[in-house]
């Protein structure tokens, strides 16, 4: 297969296999296989376990919106329960796409109001939800039995849009609207849900824009909803496990404060006014932490000293996101030996950075990917000169459970990613920003990676690459090159595998290549 296209030649050939059981002695089976990876293999057995799959699957995740359509999915899936659903590139989360790019959640919630009476979680991430979008949730024939609405980096709505939402859907245990947008009208909906649900369990608003809370209205909401177990404004209390402090104005000492009593945190996120000296207090107090997340803020910064002293202290880390100053291949290759249980790794050298006097990282690098086997997710944007051909090549050979990476200034020629493409058979999902490779060289990288599904490229030769990709006449590859947003460089290349076709909701400027199509099954 093609970069995770359902070959449906294969399929279709699978189709009169014997294979022994009934449907229903199958789906006895199937209900007891839980894994999304288990699930997508069993699928591809024969058209029998593929249909008694659909009839049996409770949960589906689109990782890619335009990778299908509602109608193949409510066509496959007869009986979902839970669904999460992806729309914009990452790259939205820090700017980098057009405002008007797409993604917009209406098409969707057409027909999975329509189709899922017993949808028990809705999950949406990157989308585009406006206020009539959020009515379409509670007009739903799932409303009332609606349990988790996670509304995710989205953007597009206001407070006065939750109002229908939760006098609609009062059997919600879960509302969160973490960095997502929102404009605030008023603090209506928060009254609506005090009053009328008595089963939420937790309730995250950490979001910019809602300003208009009634402190009366929390506190009829913590008396009334007898199972509440977290309230996410801003979260301070003891035997804290989950932290979060983006949105709070904390300073380096505060952080040290707050953190050096919380022996039980696992999870902290926030900006990187923690420093230095927080990092060190994470080492020493908190020795069970497994998800670190520093964002980016300029009034402080994070170097390789607090790098070293959390892989020194935090030996249980499966989760490092790190906006730093500076870095170091001594600092790389101390996350390596001291947390071996990372899956996902993402390091960001900030623009103001002034001096890197131990590049290249390549070694470095190397040494963190041996320590760390268990990694699926890299991302790593430093500076040109930051990673060299040979620390491309290293991924690829030393990153064997890869599944996601993000390159920035990385490489020299096409040489090093051919050279990563070679070993990266596990990669599906790729993004490459301001990196010197070549339209022929990605092409043939394209070519090369047999698990790839999802290729996002920022650059100033994204136009040429496009026709380099859809020339391959790869099944099914829907090729974008997207004009990028105001005052931005480059050009934007977005390609996909998709049985849906081309998407028509691009924006003004966006040019698309089509190569061949496969039935959708």
């Amino acid at each position: 297969m093609v970069m995770g296209v359902v070959d449906a030649e294969k399929l279709e050939s699978r189709k009169s296999l014997p294979c022994g059981m009934s449907d229903e002695t199958l789906a006895c089976v199937l209900n007891h296989i839980e894994s999304p990876q288990d699930r997508a293999a069993v699928s591809m057995v024969c058209q029998q376990w593929r249909r008694v799959d659909g009839m049996t699957r409770k949960f589906v995740t689109i990782a890619n919106m335009y990778a299908t359509s509602p109608a193949s999915l409510t066509r496959r899936f007869k009986g979902l329960e839970g669904i999460k659903l992806k729309g914009k590139p990452r790259a939205a989360e820090y700017n980098l796409v057009r405002s008007d790019w797409g993604g917009y959640g209406e098409p969707w919630l057409k027909v999975l109001g329509r189709q899922y009476a017993d949808l028990h979680i809705l999950q949406l991430r990157r989308l585009t939800v406006l206020d009539s979008d959020l009515e379409l949730i509670a007009s739903s024939t799932f409303s009332s039995a609606l349990h988790v609405l996670h509304l995710h980096k989205c953007v597009g709505f206001t407070t006065k849009g939750l109002l229908p939402v939760v006098r609609a859907c009062r059997s919600l245990r879960r509302l969160s609207l973490e960095d997502s947008e929102v404009e605030d009208k008023g603090g209506e909906w928060l009254h609506a849900l005090a009053l009328n649900d008595s089963t939420l369990e937790e309730l995250h608003f950490g979001v910019l824009g809602i300003e208009a809370i009634d402190i009366e209205d929390l506190t009829i909401l913590v008396e009334k909803s007898k199972s509440l177990v977290c309230l996410k404004i801003l979260p301070i209390a003891p035997n804290l496990i989950k932290l979060d402090l983006k949105y709070t104005l904390l300073s380096c000492e505060g952080h040290c404060l707050l953190l050096s009593h919380c022996f039980s945190l696992q999870e902290l996120q926030t900006r990187n006014t923690l420093g230095d000296d927080g990092m060190e207090t994470l080492s020493r107090s908190c020795k069970g932490l497994k998800k670190l997340r520093v964002e980016d803020d300029e009034t402080g910064a994070i170097t390789q000293r607090g790098i070293v002293a959390v892989a020194q202290g935090c030996e249980q880390l499966v989760q490092l996101i790190l906006y730093v100053a500076n870095i170091s291949n001594a600092a790389l290759a101390m996350v390596g030996q001291g947390c071996p249980h990372l899956v996902d790794v993402r390091i960001v050298l900030e623009p103001s950075a002034r001096y890197a006097p131990d590049f290249p990282l390549d070694d470095g690098l190397k040494l963190m990917l041996k320590g760390c086997v268990n990694l699926r997710r890299l991302a790593v944007y430093l500076r040109y000169g930051g990673l060299t051909d040979k620390g491309m090549e290293y991924i690829g050979v030393y990153g064997k459970n890869l599944q996601w990476l993000l390159v920035g200034c990385a490489g020299n020629s096409d040489v090093g990613l051919a050279n990563f493409a070679h070993w990266a058979q596990r990669i599906q999902r790729l993004e490459i920003r301001d990196c010197p490779f070549g339209e022929t060289g990605m092409a043939e990288a394209v070519s090369a990676m047999s698990s790839l599904k999802y290729l996002w490229v920022q650059g100033s030769r994204a136009l040429e690459a496009g026709e380099k990709l859809s020339a391959l006449s790869l099944p099914c590859l829907n090729v974008e090159v997207c004009p990028p947003p105001a005052g931005q460089p480059g050009g934007q290349l977005f390609a996909y595998y998709s049985l849906a076709g081309p998407r028509k909701d691009g924006p003004t400027g966006l040019k698309t290549f089509i190569s061949n199509t496969v039935k959708d099954q």
